[in-house]
């Protein structure tokens, strides 16, 4: 009996940035590790315990990135450049709407709004949905 050929998972790759993210890192992997098989990261200066746990993780490629002028700028388009143009079948841009102010009461909705990247521009949305 002949079974059929079973199609290959497509491979997905995760770039992102990270800056003192300890707290949330068990959690973003706990949702993430199935459906993920590599991350790339770019570390942005953490002074928590972020850079210890994603070196620990066996999916993570980490690189450390200086955060002052323009290689950084320059950094952030690579790593937009890259993670735009690796995409197969789908591509999903993702940005935070609000960010959360620290320092406010416990019912506090102190928050200011994202905004979409600097090299987002007018021309390159409009082939977005």
């Amino acid at each position: 009996m002949l079974t059929p050929p079973m199609a290959e998972k497509p491979r997905i790759d995760l770039y992102c940035l990270c800056w003192n993210q300890a707290r949330m890192l068990p959690h973003f992997f706990r949702h993430y590790d199935e459906l993920v098989d590599r991350y790339f990261v770019a570390e942005l200066g953490s002074t928590d315990e972020s850079v210890t746990l994603l070196e620990a993780h066996p999916k993570v490629t980490l690189r450390t990135v200086d955060v002052s002028g323009r290689p950084y700028l320059e950094e952030e388009r690579r790593l937009l450049y890259v993670a735009m143009t690796r995409a197969r079948n789908e591509l999903h841009l993702c940005a935070p709407l609000k960010y959360w102010v620290t320092q406010q009461r416990s019912q506090g909705d102190g928050h200011v709004y994202g905004a979409k990247s600097r090299f987002m521009t007018d021309k390159v949305m409009s082939c977005l949905e």
